[in-house]
């Protein structure tokens, strides 16, 4: 019987509430003071799910506890005598599967591609493993890079954006059509905004802003960059009227030089791969992040939520919560994911 359960409310001290639990009905313990919660939030989540508890029952290791919420319910899980909470989509059937995860960090496994391993209310991700030199340089130039390119983008748009090894190599390279199309992509956002707030009296702004946004469009065809989605101009032959002309002016997209700009650095960083490797493999050391430490490589962090870690041999992946938890890693590219 889990400790948040007691058969009768004979310790006048204690608020249960009777809850039906298959295949008996126990008495609830609603007031948790007296229990070992992981952190404030698992306490104050845990007296939540007891407020909207219908039934309870022993589900894959968890307490599942159905609500009368009509979108969620709570499991809760109790390692080395502290209590944490999860939340699950309504209805779960595999409490595993819906928590996204394979194993808990006791539990053997193989480090292989695609497995997930539950650390309380933390979940590492197998991505990839490596068995050698040569199948890290195929993911990197064949999957990673796309992932790179789209979290460049983020950084390129959020200046609160951290700077991670990806965007320290490529800024590392100082090249010159790099460092120039930055330049000119400010330029153009910058004349942009004063075009659409100024529909008139403006056409040697225009003008300019047409010279920049073709040096734009060159550096981009030079390197490969061809198709710009949502760029669009007027046709110079359509004969239209001025307030036409207005409303076509409003409606008009502009190009997402951001966007360009991604793609033209994640090409320099293809035309040096082997000089982005040996970047990699010089980055590699002890990193901490949140909870977790690692010997290895931060690829890339999101919101605190995830961290992306690129692991070149093999060690232990420490995570400080609830007790020190140790998960043994082998090369490849770890996720560690917060389920809160």
């Amino acid at each position: 019987m889990s400790l948040w359960w007691v058969d009768s409310p004979k310790n006048d001290t204690i608020s249960v509430t009777k809850v039906k639990c298959i295949p008996h009905t126990y008495y609830l313990v609603v007031n948790s003071t007296y229990m070992n919660f992981l952190d404030k939030f698992h306490e104050n989540r845990y007296e939540m799910a007891m407020a909207l508890a219908e039934r309870t029952y022993e589900a894959q290791g968890f307490t599942y506890v159905e609500t009368i919420d009509r979108l969620r319910d709570f499991v809760i899980g109790q390692d080395q005598g502290i209590v944490y909470v999860l939340e699950v989509h309504k209805n779960c059937v595999d409490v595993r599967k819906c928590l996204g995860i394979n194993y808990l960090y006791h539990e053997p496994y193989q480090f292989q591609d695609g497995i997930s391993i539950g650390v309380l209310d933390l979940v590492v991700k197998v991505v990839k493993s490596f068995r050698d030199e040569s199948e890290l340089r195929s993911y990197i130039l064949d999957k990673e890079l796309i992932q790179f390119e789209a979290r460049d983008y983020m950084y390129l748009r959020n200046l609160s954006e951290t700077e991670h090894v990806y965007q320290s190599f490529v800024n590392s390279l100082h090249d010159k059509e790099v460092e120039e199309l930055a330049f000119l992509s400010r330029n153009y956002m910058e004349m942009y905004r004063i075009l659409d707030r100024n529909p008139e009296g403006v056409d040697k702004l225009e003008e300019k802003f047409r010279e920049v946004e073709a040096e734009i469009l060159r550096i981009a065809g030079k390197n490969g960059v061809e198709y710009v989605e949502g760029y669009g101009k007027l046709d110079p032959d359509e004969h239209i009227s001025e307030d036409e002309e207005h409303i076509e002016r409003e409606v008009e997209r502009p190009l997402d030089v951001l966007h360009i700009l991604a793609q033209v650095r994640a090409r320099k960083v293809r035309e040096n791969l082997e000089s982005f490797l040996r970047y990699l493999r010089e980055s590699e050391g002890p990193v901490s992040w949140g909870p977790v430490k690692v010997n290895g490589v931060l690829l890339d962090s999101f919101e605190r939520r995830t961290g992306t870690f690129l692991i070149l041999r093999p060690g232990d992946l420490v995570i400080n919560r609830g007790g020190e938890k140790r998960i043994h890693v082998e090369p490849g590219i770890v996720v560690v994911e917060n389920l809160e």
